[in-house]
């Protein structure tokens, strides 16, 4: 009886250990490519008797004799510490510095840093699998580059907060709050205090925030506050270190911002702030940068690519974004209309009410309008609460473009040339040193375009200013200048009319370009320009501007210069119609602001509607249906591999060359529909000569196994708005090069990276793997990125394409734009590094655009195709888990499936073109994997491989290791089972009952 018991609990147990091994398996071989990354392993192998040829090493890399090997590697690495360093000493930013407290001198090296978050310093915010590459003993730690860098750090005050319990929160769900991570009051005991006369050269204060993927910073906290805003543990503590100072311990105030997320900095206006530096996060290398930026062996040089308000939640975006996303007052009834597997998916409506005006466009804008007396501007309506009138000095701390240097200069605008046969500007600057050390200077060329009668009539608005240039010198001596020639895209000066010319108009009237040390500070000369008196900067002092740092000349009205695409001819005219709120209601439901009338246009309230039926019909998706006369599948050639082409011959062919044609014909239905559910890479096909070809997520490092080192030996990058910050355009392109390097190293097609969304709000939980809040900028910074990507065989796949500029509610929540400000700021963003051959690769968002998935939205990808000229790959951000309706999807331009290793795509997509002989579906089939493969022929990945290639795929280690496993599983299964029967029938039991006799 004890031995049936015995048996029995066996089968039980390994019959459970067998089906846990088959089911871990079956779902590992669904990540096959995902899983041989992870571990290093290449289970392709490459036989090619030209493999080290030189004709077919399309792409090498620039480290060593160009041979992928451990010590050239090494160069890679200490290539990649340098230009980490250099983005940090240039896109860090000197806010302020009242009496030249910074540099500090060589005596002033005796410091306490006030901040818990000093023993919790953020190196990157979580934003995706690229942070994964920063451990303990793999960076460059900020106290430790402060201490070798010659800083005696008090040791107290570090160990207290070593010791302190206080930990940053990080939510698991953006209603629950997050803690800022301070530590109180009581933690600064007398002892704590008495250490500071010993380390009082100068106090740092040092502020962080952290936010990242799913996660952003709330707009009205478990403390019922702005997680922007300082709050009463941080505020304790700068009153504290103030107190100090003013009874004579601390020499100087210096305050660290160590964030990326534009905190509200009101206080740092107090005299009792010597100096404000902000270096963002510096990534994995880029904090030994810090300390040489304290101490001026590096001179500052970096332009915020945000405004910086006093008040956080001033911007008009913030009404209906981020956590204050309002809900459809009919959710009942959208639930029953819609059954969703995730409700979330279907709740959630974020009206853009703010239309054209985001960050610096808003605030510049209403500014100009209260200094020439228009539009209401000066009404309190949407000012600090409290104020009587729209105050700028009240609402902003650092503007747009803001910057400081430890030596001075002047800037001249020296030629403005019309360069007609490409459509641009030519601004010659001349910058020269006038202060006492060396520095390198930023110039940044802001636009000024007419708002007339027209544009009044047709609702076409206008910022009062557009960043639509920016250029860096090189390291000037004292006296030393330097001219720069700063291309400006007259495309930059367009706007886009929707009512009467529906597409890009230039204005008849006075343009100006004006330079300056902010948005700010170039506005005011160019309303000096106009003959405006009565500006201020932004403390609330008298300036008078400089209308020799603007330039202007008269245009006439013109609809016919960007009436088609200079890429590729075709006509740009109305897409987003239907992602207009109003467009579903016969009564406007909807105020977009309008600088014609602020008082009567800022919303006061949150967009709040019940969705129709027509919105709930969009919304719940499988909108494709087989048109009556779409081909049959009947005289398609397929599977023919007598053509014998492999994909190597469409190497450098143009996307339109027959030869894809002929191509495709090998093809069977079943193998192309397998291509287009991707594991984070693409699959190798033997018998077409293609290797497998690796995606991976970013946009801040290639997070992977390098062939000659381990996972931590990757680079993560300092954050992108301190890339933006740079404005040098070799940096930036410099950082492409580099994350190109990687891909090649790591046989790497794409990156889900570059992000180019704009900062909406400040608090976008991923705001650091975006450049800027605004569209331009954006625009001038991810061509240049990108074009170092392509420079090494890589594309930059920039994301989230598009709207996802907030991360709560993001599966699904639908985004209500008008037409004109889509194009002129979140598809601004995209279209430099979409257009002109920069890119191959771009994800989509999870969100909807007006009430269809981005996924499935058809007028994205139509501007990307038809207008943009884009030859690369669309892929999805993991739409299998949100989505089930891929016919639309596929339909709709959608080229891959992210992160459907289980293939379920696959399975819809063949299953729906046999049994509906649906010839149509047939061809997007084909042109989706043609837009991949593009991309895989003309990449690194290609590299080796001629026309007599073989490519051998193995079975990886690991899958031998769970065969072997699940055989040895089913064995004990098998003989536990067999013990059992035998107990059951005394066969075991007599034989020892006779052996006991």
């Amino acid at each position: 009886m004890k031995l049936s018991k015995l048996f029995k609990g066996l089968v039980a147990s390994t019959s459970f250990l067998f089906a846990l091994a088959v089911g871990l398996s079956l779902f590992s071989q669904n990540w096959v490519g995902l899983i041989n990354t992870t571990l290093g392993v290449d289970d392709v192998e490459l036989i090619d008797p030209e493999k080290d040829s030189p004709t077919t090493q399309y792409f090498k890399t620039e480290f060593g004799d160009g041979k992928l090997n451990a010590n050239n590697q090494a160069l890679l690495l200490e290539a990649a510490k340098e230009q980490s360093y250099n983005e940090v000493a240039e896109g860090s930013i000197l806010f302020k510095n009242k009496d030249n407290a910074l540099p500090l001198s060589t005596s002033e090296r005796k410091v306490t840093i006030f901040g818990r978050n000093v023993v919790d310093f953020v190196y990157m915010a979580s934003n995706g699998g690229e942070g994964n590459s920063i451990v303990e003993n793999n960076r460059y730690s900020f106290d430790t580059m402060m201490e070798e860098a010659g800083f005696q750090i008090n040791p107290t005050l570090m160990n207290a907060y070593k010791a302190s319990s206080i930990k940053r929160g990080y939510p698991n769900n953006a209603s629950s709050g997050n803690n800022i991570g301070e530590a109180p009051l009581s933690l600064y005991t007398d002892t704590v205090k008495s250490s500071f006369s010993d380390y009082n050269d100068v106090a740092f204060i040092l502020i962080s925030r952290e936010y990242g993927e799913g996660h952003d910073a709330m707009m009205n906290d478990n403390e019922n506050m702005s997680e922007l805003a300082m709050h009463q543990e941080e505020l304790d503590m700068i009153n504290l270190v103030k107190q100090y100072k003013a009874n004579g311990v601390f020499n100087k105030i210096v305050v660290l911002l160590n964030t990326s997320y534009t905190v509200e900095l009101g206080w740092c206006e107090d005299e009792a702030i010597d100096a404000v530096l902000c270096f963002g996060f510096p990534g994995q290398w880029g904090a030994k940068a810090i300390p040489d930026l304290l101490t001026g062996v590096v001179n500052p040089s970096g332009r915020t690519p945000d405004t910086w308000a006093a008040n956080s939640l001033s911007a008009p975006a913030c009404v209906n974004e981020g956590t204050n996303t309002p809900k459809f007052s009919n959710i009942d009834e959208i639930k029953n209309t819609i059954k969703a597997d995730d409700e979330m998916y279907i709740s959630y409506m974020s009206t853009m009410v703010e239309s054209i005006y985001v960050g610096y466009k808003y605030y510049e804008t209403r500014y100009e309008d209260v200094i020439l007396n228009q539009g209401g501007a000066s009404n309190p309506v949407g000012a600090i609460q409290g104020s009587s009138s729209w105050d700028y000095a009240k609402e902003m701390v650092y503007p747009f473009g803001s910057g400081l240097s430890y030596t001075s200069f002047s800037e001249t605008i020296d030629s403005v040339t019309e360069n007609s046969e490409d459509h641009t500007y030519s601004v010659k600057v001349t910058v020269k040193n006038t202060g006492s050390v060396a520095g390198k200077h930023s110039v940044q060329v802001y636009a000024n375009t007419p708002y007339g009668d027209y544009e009044k009539t047709n609702l076409v608005e206008k910022a009062a200013v557009n960043i639509v240039g920016f250029g860096k010198t090189a390291l000037l001596e004292p006296n030393e200048q330097e001219t720069l020639d700063i291309k400006v895209e007259k495309y930059l000066l367009a706007s886009y009319d929707s009512k009467t010319a529906k597409g890009y108009i230039l204005s008849e009237g006075d343009y100006y370009l004006g330079i300056g040390n902010s948005s700010h500070d170039a506005l005011n000369n160019i309303l000096k320009k106009k003959g405006a008196s009565g500006m201020i900067d932004e403390l609330g002092n008298p300036v008078a501007g400089d209308e020799a740092k603007a330039y202007t000349w008269h245009m006439d009205f013109n609809s016919d210069e960007f009436a088609n695409s200079l890429i590729t001819g075709n006509r740009v005219t109305n897409r987003f119609e239907s992602t207009d709120l109003n467009y579903f209601f016969d009564e406007a439901k909807v105020t977009y602001i309008s600088r014609q009338d602020w008082a009567g246009t800022y919303p006061t309230a949150q967009t709040v509607v019940a969705a129709t039926q027509e919105m709930m019909r969009l919304m719940a998706g499988n909108l494709y249906q087989k048109a009556a006369d779409a081909p049959s599948m009947r005289g398609i050639i397929t599977g023919d591999m007598t053509l014998n082409i492999p994909l190597i011959k469409l190497r450098g062919k143009d996307f339109d060359d027959p030869l894809w044609d002929e191509y495709f014909k090998q093809w069977t239905v079943d193998e192309l529909a397998s291509w287009v559910a991707e594991g984070y890479g693409t699959k190798p096909f033997p018998k077409f000569g293609i290797p497998k070809a690796v995606m991976l997520d970013g946009p801040l490092g290639v997070v992977t196994t390098l062939p000659y080192n381990n996972r931590e030996k990757c680079t993560t990058w300092p954050c992108e708005p301190i890339l933006a910050a740079t404005c040098n355009e070799d940096i930036i392109y410099r950082r492409g090069q580099m994350m190109g390097e990687h891909c090649l190293w790591t046989k790497t097609q794409s990156i889900n990276g570059p992000g180019c969304n704009l900062h909406r709000t400040p608090f976008n939980g991923r705001n650091p793997i975006y450049f800027s809040e605004d569209g331009n900028m954006t625009y001038l910074v991810a061509r240049h990125e990108g074009l170092g990507y392509r420079s090494k065989g890589a594309s930059a796949g920039a994301k989230h394409f598009c709207l996802n500029d907030q991360e709560f509610a993001r599966q699904g929540v639908c985004n209500f734009i008008q037409e004109q400000a889509i194009r002129e700021t979140s598809l601004r963003g995209f279209e430099s590094i979409l257009t002109g051959d920069v890119s191959y690769a771009c994800m989509m968002a999870f969100n909807r655009i007006g009430c269809v998935s981005q996924n499935s939205d058809y007028h994205t990808k139509a501007v990307t195709r038809e207008e943009w000229g884009f030859k690369g790959f669309l892929q999805s951000d993991a739409t299998i888990i949100y989505s089930k309706d891929r016919i639309t999807i596929l339909d709709s331009g959608l080229d891959l499936f992210t992160a459907d290793g289980s293939g379920q795509s696959t399975k819809a997509i063949k299953n729906h073109i046999k049994n509906n002989d649906d010839g149509y579906i047939y061809q997007k089939l084909v042109l989706a994997v043609k837009h991949s493969q593009y991309n895989v022929v003309n990449s690194n990945v290609m590299n080796g491989i001629s026309e007599q290639a073989q490519i051998i795929v193995h079975t990886p280690w690991w899958t031998t290791t769970e065969i072997a496993i699940c055989v040895v599983m089913g064995v004990l299964v098998l003989a536990s089972c067999t013990m059992m029967v035998l107990t059951q029938l005394n066969i075991i039991g007599k034989k020892k009952q006779k052996e006991a006799e």
